[in-house]
């Protein structure tokens, strides 16, 4: 649930102790404060549930009207950070694909590195599946969501690897990378239920060996 701005417009730019009134120009700087205070707040609590915006300003030294100036709603800030973690997904993801290297070989190394993205940052890599995009977007930023474009690395590398004869021949390149996607997202959700469970009822392997295994079976199972 949202929580609705109620003070009046005129005490939007009230600044509490601690902060000077922002320079000109200096908006973008803020906005990007509120977004870094806000992923320190996920990974420090665990879930978006717990943060609050009273929260985000005492973390930024700015009022809570102030993060309505650049952030419609919470909805609109979480989704803000979604957004900011995929391009930096992405960027992870596109530079291994790009290296050197088979197809398969490329293919594993972006399992790997989306595996270790949610294991090194969990708070925000689990509200990245939990938040949906918010109405109140703007309909054109909705529709340029950074999701699609670390999606479509891996659906580029099946279909790189169908034209080259490095996969198998039968394979849908999406229903693929969907796949893996998905062998990638049950190893991150395990890894780190093993680090809040110390205490479950089977011996479990490494972190690394869990990546290792996973990566090298999913995509197994698209080679010839």
């Amino acid at each position: 649930m949202t929580e609705p701005l109620t003070v009046p417009r005129s005490s939007a730019t009230r600044e509490i102790p601690g902060r000077s009134r922002a320079r000109k120009g200096e908006g973008e700087l803020l906005r990007d404060e509120i977004l870094d205070a806000t992923e320190d707040l996920l990974e420090e609590l665990g879930a978006k549930e717990a943060v609050t915006m009273r929260a985000v300003a005492e973390r930024v030294g700015v009022s809570v009207p102030s993060i309505y100036l650049h952030f419609a709603d919470k909805d609109v800030l979480f989704y803000e950070c979604c957004r900011k973690n995929l391009v930096e997904l992405t960027s992870r993801l596109e530079a291994a694909a790009a290296g050197s290297g088979t197809v398969v070989e490329r293919l594993r190394r972006c399992g790997e590195a989306y595996i270790r993205f949610g294991l090194d940052q969990p708070g925000q890599y689990m509200t990245l599946f939990g938040t949906d995009i918010p109405d109140t977007v703007d309909p054109e930023v909705a529709a340029d969501d950074p999701g699609r474009r670390c999606l479509g690395v891996v659906v580029g590398l099946i279909e790189e690897g169908l034209a080259t004869g490095e996969l198998r021949v039968d394979l849908h390149p999406l229903a693929a990378a969907v796949a893996v996607w998905a062998a990638a997202h049950g190893a991150v959700n395990l890894l780190l239920t093993k680090r809040l469970q110390t205490d479950l009822p089977v011996e479990m392997p490494s972190e690394e060996e869990v990546i290792s295994a996973v990566v090298d079976l999913s995509i197994n199972g698209l080679t010839v």
